[in-house]
């Protein structure tokens, strides 16, 4: 069991197939997640993301509380639809921890190949152009940002249109 199976308060249920790809549709049609952390005190976050799969990646300021109390350490996550009907509730809670995209490149000035795709796949997602060549210069510059991934170790998908209450747990990897 990883850290959030342990003290789940509802019945554990294996994914089904359905189940996975209306998650995965869940995700592809937010733009949204918040991010919370709980050391010193509980903070959360939205973030906007784009998902490549294992991970959602986002662009923050490096020292924003989100990522100065989460990187390393873990985290909580949750997406959802916001629909006024309770029985249309739809969501992804998840525990994980936040990496530092920097920190997994070649150099201090490049990132990894999938953080790379990640960063063109936000730039494109969001109507971001930029000019020049680099990418990542180029949000360090106009929005003092840096690239990081939120890894879901533990992720529960709910829907309550299958049922109020329906809960499975779901691989993201």
């Amino acid at each position: 069991m990883s850290n959030g199976d342990a003290q789940a308060p509802f019945p554990v249920k294996e994914s089904s197939h359905t189940d996975n790809v209306d998650c995965l549709r869940l995700i592809g049609n937010t733009r949204v997640i918040t991010l919370s952390t709980a050391e010193p005190l509980p903070w959360s976050a939205p973030v906007y993301f784009v998902y490549r799969a294992g991970g959602f990646y986002f662009f923050s300021n490096p020292n924003a509380r989100h990522v100065v109390q989460g990187t390393g350490r873990y985290v909580s996550a949750s997406l959802f639809y916001d629909d006024p009907d309770p029985l249309r509730i739809e969501g992804l809670q998840m525990s994980g921890r936040i990496e530092d995209c920097a920190k997994n490149g070649t150099s201090k000035t490049t990132w990894g190949k999938d953080a790379t795709f990640a960063a063109l796949a936000y730039a494109l997602r969001f109507g971001i152009s930029w000019e020049g060549t680099c990418l990542r210069q180029f949000f360090k510059l106009r929005y003092h940002a840096g690239l990081f991934r939120f890894v879901p170790e533990t992720a529960w998908y709910m829907n309550n249109q299958k049922g109020m209450g329906h809960r499975t747990h779901v691989q993201l990897s």
